[in-house]
């Protein structure tokens, strides 16, 4: 994980990076995101989350409604709602995950949103 901070417009911006490894320990990485967001988020205006999570956003699970909770507790929403991974295996199946994310303060708005086909990647760039 990475944090910088800055003023701009006198407004206190904060902007995360974060990994998670899709073979890691979760627990551990729940409660190194929220001590990264306690350190780096309570005091800024605006936040900004750019995150691979390995935790797919568009299928229900209690991974997914963990870290929906985190961000609840620090006023944070998932800012993008589009496919970042699809990946097709040799037989020619294909898997279509939202794995990547935008989060940002809820009181961001409007913000828009697209995804790019990067070509060096099986992820999108958000």
């Amino acid at each position: 994980m990475f944090c910088i901070k800055f003023v701009l417009d006198n407004k206190k911006v904060t902007i995360v990076s974060v990994y998670r490894s899709p073979t890691g320990d979760y627990e551990l990485f729940l409660e190194n995101l929220s001590y990264v967001l306690q350190c780096c988020c309570d005091d800024s205006d605006h936040v900004f989350i750019c995150d691979d999570l390995n935790i797919d956003y568009l299928s229900e699970s209690s991974y997914k409604q963990h870290l929906l909770d985190l961000l609840d507790c620090f006023d944070l929403k998932v800012a993008t709602s589009k496919p970042s991974r699809v990946f097709s295996n040799i037989r020619g199946k294909t898997s279509i995950s939202q794995i990547d994310y935008i989060i940002t303060s809820s009181n961001i708005q409007p913000y828009s949103e697209d995804v790019i086909e990067t070509h060096f990647s099986d992820h999108r760039a958000i």
